[in-house]
């Protein structure tokens, strides 16, 4: 099982600039955003959006929503059961590698289980 640390290493992915990690009634689990509380509704709504658009598209699987910013700190939204990942990228990043990156960790995350030592187990 992911641990708070695991969700930590996030800000050291290529390409992310800040995470967010909340639970779908609006929890923060875990980030490295300035102020959170900005932004935890947004990410919310943004993801039920996405999971009805699921739906209405006969179930249709949704992993990541992108919002591309003329700053270039693009915005990806993760749906991830009943939790949220918001990334905020670095403007200096090419989206669909930040995006990989992403998605390779969350997979080692639910392949890998950490024992309460903190020694990976495979």
């Amino acid at each position: 099982m992911a641990t708070l640390q695991d969700f930590q290493f996030l800000s050291y992915i290529d390409g992310v600039d800040q995470y967010l990690f909340i639970r779908r009634d609006g929890h923060v689990v875990a980030h490295n955003f300035k102020d959170p509380e900005e932004t935890v509704s947004t990410v919310v709504m943004i993801a039920e959006n996405c999971e009805s658009l699921q739906r209405d598209m006969g179930n249709s699987r949704c992993l990541y929503c992108q919002f591309q910013r003329s700053s270039g700190q693009h915005l990806l939204i993760f749906l991830l059961g009943n939790y949220y990942l918001c990334i905020l990228q670095r403007p200096d990043c090419d989206s669909h590698t930040t995006v990989e990156n992403i998605i390779t960790y969350l997979n080692k995350l639910t392949r890998e289980r950490v024992n309460h030592s903190g020694i990976m187990n495979k």
